[in-house]
């Protein structure tokens, strides 16, 4: 895995353990958390991109709700896959938040207002 792209992850892996413990009554899937498994399944020819789109579209259609913890204020390619999913298919809330600051206020009251779990 590129360093910039581990280095992502491992953030996005630190806004997922801060939201369960700031909002611990829900569920969260974060696919950050499984990058090296999708990497390694990419790479060794056992998965293709669509079969993994396919994977993360199912995931996402499973959520009451998604977020997209968008530090560098950009989307990568699977990211901005992964967005337009949801957001086109309007089947769920989505919510775009920038910094882990912003998970103790705006993303708890995102997610209590929907009341997933």
């Amino acid at each position: 895995m590129e360093a910039e792209m581990k280095s992502n992850c491992e953030l996005a892996c630190v806004a997922g353990a801060a939201l369960r413990v700031v909002v611990p009554q829900f569920k969260f899937y974060v696919p950050a958390e499984h990058e090296e498994f999708v990497s390694l399944a990419y790479h060794g020819c056992v998965l293709n991109e669509l079969q993994i789109v396919g994977i993360d579209t199912e995931i996402q259609d499973r959520c009451c709700a998604t977020l997209f913890f968008n530090h560098q204020r950009s989307f990568s390619s699977g990211m901005l896959t992964e967005w337009h999913n949801v957001k086109y298919a309007d089947t769920h809330p989505v919510m775009t938040f920038s910094s882990l600051e912003q998970i103790p206020n705006s993303v708890k009251a995102f997610l209590e207002i929907l009341q997933c779990s």
